[in-house]
């Protein structure tokens, strides 16, 4: 190959990587199986703003920066059904005059197909004309005033999504959107949760709740919930049994730092597939009747305590795989030697071989699996 030809080649390279750099897949929400994220591997996501006005028509989902340019070329895009906006739009803002923001989304209502909404400043919500469209809002920044004076207007949300690490209260109002099917929240200062009750659609709740304690007793209400999700910095005094009676679950992420013992109505959730059991350092055993749940597939255990009682797992009727991350594998091993349903048991690569090697003396190595963390 000739050096003219090699330029050519790099030349091509290039001009496809730069086109490719404006587009990126994204997900709007967390994508649990149970329910989809709305925005998926099959949606782009438009990040610069002048490749995507040259075949506007195309443009369904798009990231925006706030400026009077972008502002008075938004109403080309008449396909648009996901809106991001970045952190230079806020309220009495800089970079657009309050006149502008009014003005911007007067133009976002006359798009026929938008309907998912992310803003970095919740003060934007009472600038939405019409929020009875938008089915998914995601906010960075919560300002509980004006959530609580507008979010009742969002009477056919489904998917909600709060990000703010200094959020320590959600209006009992969100408790009454019926339509909302996935919930996230993500902070560290949050102490309760409050009465969701109502919410008869809610499939997915995913939290990182901060100084929370306890649920609400009314949590237990909740009978379509398939995905629950509790981490972060959790300090529950004992593990929540209204979790226990939502026989509908089939996905539990618990982190429980001080929480024992586990109750032994977890053997009511039938329909459990998965179980991640986080930070679980205080915990002495795994109560019998985690034996009896028929759907159960798989166990995540992380910094249990070396005395901790796995032995009611040898229990399942059925396979089931176990993953253990920083916990005494090879204890845990032994304690499975006579498992006869154990079908994988899964650790990390950074296991050191000569603690490999004490657990093959219990567990067959064909059933073992190294997965990188």
């Amino acid at each position: 190959m000739n050096f003219f030809c090699i330029r050519i080649l790099f030349l091509v390279l290039f001009l496809s990587l730069t086109l490719n750099s404006s587009a990126i897949g994204f997900t709007f929400g967390y994508n649990s199986g149970y329910l989809d994220a709305q925005f998926t591997k099959e949606v782009t996501l438009s990040e610069n703003f002048e490749n995507a006005l040259q075949d506007p028509g195309k443009v369904i989902a798009i990231k925006l920066s706030a400026s009077n340019k972008n502002l008075a070329a938004l109403r080309k895009f008449r396909h648009l059904k996901y809106l991001m906006l970045d952190e230079t739009f806020v309220a009495d803002g800089f970079y657009l005059s309050n006149e502008a923001l009014e003005a911007f989304f007067t133009i976002c209502d006359e798009l026929p197909e938008l309907e998912y909404l992310a803003i970095n400043d919740s003060r934007l919500m009472a600038l939405i004309k019409t929020p009875q469209r938008i089915k998914g809002l995601k906010i960075n920044k919560y300002e509980w005033n004006t959530f609580q004076n507008n979010i009742e207007k969002f009477k056919n949300l489904e998917l909600l999504i709060i990000e703010d690490q200094e959020l320590n209260a959600i209006p009992n109002t969100v408790g009454t959107i019926i339509t909302l099917k996935q919930i996230e929240i993500n902070t560290v200062s949050m102490p309760q949760l409050p009465d969701l009750s109502m919410l008869q659609n809610l499939v997915v709740f995913k939290a990182e709740l901060g100084k929370i304690k306890k649920l609400p007793s009314t949590f237990a209400a909740l009978k379509s919930i398939k995905y629950l999700s509790i981490t972060g910095m959790v300090v529950f005094e004992e593990f929540p049994k209204e979790i226990c009676n939502i026989e509908s679950l089939e996905e539990l992420h618990i982190e429980l730092r001080n929480a024992n013992p586990i109750p032994d109505e977890i053997g009511n959730l039938s329909h459990l597939k998965n179980i991640y059991l986080v930070d679980c350092q205080n915990i002495s055993k795994l109560p019998v009747t985690i034996g009896k749940l028929k759907n159960l597939e798989f166990i995540y255990l992380s910094d249990a305590k070396n005395s901790l009682d796995i032995t009611p797992l040898i229990n399942l009727e059925h396979q089931y795989s176990l993953m253990l991350v920083r916990c005494n594998y090879n204890g845990f091993a032994k304690q499975l030697e006579n498992s006869k349903t154990l079908k994988n048991l899964i650790l990390p690569t950074s296991i050191l071989p000569s603690e490999l090697n004490r657990v093959e003396k219990y567990i067959p190595k064909e059933k073992i699996i190294k997965k990188e963390l």
